[in-house]
């Protein structure tokens, strides 16, 4: 075959599997009511199991964190068993594979952390701990079932939610998509009411059902219905349209949904017309701020440490300088030191931020995009973007390292006032 016409062959594969993935994501799987969801997007991170101890809620991002550290110490264990306390002269595949990962990636940081990451005590372990618990955490994120299976609950107040079918298998249930790109309904507190009181026969409070279900005597439906009927008659006929109308729209499923464009549907018998939202089991660890920001200030505390291991009280000339102070009378040009310190005060303190919001930004942001790219193009598509945040979420833990070994061997060598003050001596 002549190269045009390997190149027609070519292309006509790519389109056809280009249609392939319009046609199954636009047209079949929304046929079946299981078009992609747009999942709840949320910042903080949400709550898997409420009062999990006493004043204690389980978040999915911590459900990621445990499971990150539990990952990586089995690594550990099995490395050193493998290699009979690293004992064992003579490494078979495993142990070869591990010295080889950490030699490479200690090697890398001798390059720039010199002789202090080894001579500087824990500076080694601390860089190397940050970095492959960071790397566990991020590529645990691209896992399949990792941010798209959890618990179906009933859709928060301003959330977007969907109704939810049965699935094939007993006892299961799915949301029920049958349009492409469709966003879903926006919750309410009253849906909220319906869908606790549908799917519990209770409710448990304003929150929603977080916590403890609690039992609830409710007004039957239809005598409910009668009375805010009449009540909504009596505002009308005082000339009060606005509120007969509010009234009249927060006691009946069909009207309540009524603004979400859902009240003239006609549904399957298998799904059920009340809002759902699924809540992730397992979210990326580094995807909630609080992880982030955690270990920017242990990492920036540490550094402190090892400034004032190094170079003792004279560390803290940087920040206070109290010598230049002392020399004015000699030197009065030196008392801009004293501005150059408070800089160097927010200097630290930035550093903090930096670290914490590069990392949870970045993290954050790969997560919505891949949520997007497959609500947009079910097939193939997200792959492209699967490969970038592999990528993405390896140079952000390498990156996070190294900036924690940078930082700590800059606080470790003296400051050019420090050297200046020693000569002087």
């Amino acid at each position: 075959m002549s190269a045009q016409g390997r190149g027609c062959l070519i292309l006509l594969v790519v389109l056809a599997v280009a249609v392939g993935c319009v046609v199954i994501t636009f047209a079949v799987m929304p046929g079946g009511g299981f078009g992609v969801a747009l999942p709840v997007i949320e910042v903080p991170g949400e709550v898997v199991v409420y009062n999990f101890l006493p004043g204690f809620n389980l978040t999915n991002t911590l459900i990621a964190t445990v499971l990150a550290d539990i990952l990586i110490l089995a690594f550990a264990f099995g490395a050193w068993r493998v290699s009979k306390g690293w004992t064992q002269e003579v490494p078979n595949r495993f142990q070869a594979w591990v010295e080889i990962l950490v030699e490479t990636f200690y090697n890398f940081m001798r390059g720039l952390g010199g002789d202090r990451l080894r001579s500087a005590p824990l500076l080694w372990p601390l860089v190397a701990t940050i970095f492959f618990f960071l790397i566990t955490a991020n590529l645990m994120k691209l896992l399949p079932g990792v941010e798209a299976v959890g618990t179906m609950h009933c859709a928060y107040p301003g959330q977007s939610g969907y109704f939810k079918a049965e699935g094939a298998v007993a006892d299961t249930w799915t949301l029920y998509v049958p349009d492409p790109l469709f966003v879903g309904y926006t919750a309410t507190y009253d849906t909220e009411l319906e869908c606790q009181r549908a799917t519990y026969g209770g409710y448990a409070g304003p929150e929603g059902g977080r916590g403890e279900l609690e039992e609830a005597a409710f007004t039957p439906q239809a005598e409910l219905s009668e009375q805010v009927e009449v009540l909504a008659a009596s505002l009308e006929a005082e000339g009060n349209a606005e509120l007969s109308e509010l009234v009249a729209n927060t006691t009946h499923p069909a009207t309540t949904l009524a603004t979400n464009g859902a009240s003239e549907l006609e549904l399957p018998d298998h799904v059920k017309p009340y809002i759902y939202a699924v809540t992730p089991y397992v979210r990326g660890a580094a995807t909630d701020l609080s992880l982030t920001l955690a270990l920017a200030i242990i990492s920036i505390v540490t550094v402190q440490i090892y400034g004032v291991w190094a170079l003792g009280p004279a560390y803290f000339e940087k920040f206070v300088a109290l010598t230049s102070v002392g020399n004015a009378s000699r030197n009065p040009i030196g008392v801009i030191d004293v501005i150059v310190g408070a800089l160097e005060i927010i200097s630290e303190l930035s550093k903090i931020i930096s670290l914490a919001f590069r990392l949870f930004g970045n993290l954050f942001a790969g997560g919505v995009l891949l949520m997007v790219m497959s609500f947009l193009v079910a097939l193939l598509v997200p792959v492209i973007f699967y490969g970038l945040e592999l990528i993405i979420v390896s140079v952000q833990a390498l990156v996070f390292a190294v900036l924690t070994l940078v930082f700590s061997v800059q606080a470790m060598e003296a400051h050019h006032g420090d050297e200046e003050h020693a000569e002087h001596h």
